[in-house]
């Protein structure tokens, strides 16, 4: 009888160990970026699609990406970063006929930490549903692809959309985040929410302005990353041609999260050639 204090005292003491070891594992951050890898044009020179390729896979796998939206891919790019990228599964379709015919914005994801359990596209215009749809006064067609996930470890469920804003016109860029925000809310229902985005915009845009108006809706993860902001204020760099401050318009929000504990812009460059003319946010993303 007088050792079973002690004896209690170790079992307490070897469940608190494992439920704190389990909490930790189950308490993992999703790591979420978007990037801009630029579209296979032959012009680009010594910045071209073939030289790059392995540096864009490579940005996935030194920084332990779990789920990325990207934008501006073909159908072969996408394939190309498969193959470089074994252990990601991707989604998506092509913006011109909902198949494989233009730009994607493709969705890829870890498949060991992260499990689809429901996908689509919808185009940024007065018909969402219209597969090649074009909208207002934009210069391109334009979509956004979201995937429903479920984390493997946990068990929780977001939701992540991915778009890449058109750059001309004076409404499209209004008129289509008012329409993700429409989207998000039929789609997501209450669960939480990553958008990421090339969204061709400042954050003094009234496209930018709109998407983070409502005090309970979406939030720039760059405002709320606990440790601050890792990086320049320079997201899109035209391949060195274009190295303005304070010009970000590749953006990652967030809605209905716990926490971002880290947010940054990281300018890759190999031996002077940069990965991609937009350089690669990331998020460090709690859920709830």
């Amino acid at each position: 009888m007088k050792r079973q204090p002690a004896f209690l005292m170790v079992l307490l003491t070897v469940i608190v160990v494992f439920v704190s070891s389990c909490s930790d594992q189950m308490d993992e951050p999703i790591r979420c970026m978007s990037f801009n890898i630029r579209y296979n044009n032959p012009q680009d020179g010594e910045n071209a699609w073939p030289l790059r390729k392995e540096m864009v896979a490579r940005t996935f796998t030194v920084h332990c990406v779990d789920a990325a939206g990207l934008q501006e891919p073909d159908t072969r790019q996408i394939e190309e970063m498969h193959t470089l990228l074994p252990e990601y599964d991707w989604i998506g379709v092509g913006s011109k006929d909902g198949k494989e015919k233009g730009p994607y914005n493709p969705i890829f994801y870890r498949r060991d930490r992260l499990q689809i359990l429901n996908s689509g596209t919808f185009w940024l215009s007065e018909h969402p549903d219209s597969a090649g749809s074009f909208g207002w006064d934009a210069s391109h067609t334009r979509i956004v692809t979201w995937a429903k996930f479920k984390d493997r470890r946990p068990g929780k469920i977001f939701f992540l959309f991915n778009t890449h804003l058109d750059y001309a016109g004076t409404i499209n860029q209004p008129k289509s985040a008012a329409l993700i925000l429409t989207k998000i809310k039929e789609i997501a229902d209450r669960h939480p929410v990553v958008l990421t985005g090339d969204f061709n915009c400042t954050r003094e845009s009234s496209a930018y302005l709109t998407f983070t108006r409502d005090p309970d809706g979406l939030k720039d993860s760059w405002s709320l990353s606990e440790n601050g902001h890792y990086g320049g204020t320079l997201s899109a760099n035209a391949f060195g041609k274009d190295m303005r401050a304070n010009y970000v318009i590749d953006h990652i929000l967030v809605q209905g999260v716990r926490r971002v504990a880290n947010h940054g812009i990281v300018a890759e460059r190999w031996d002077g050639r940069f990965v991609s003319d937009h350089y690669p946010v990331l998020a460090d993303i709690y859920l709830p």
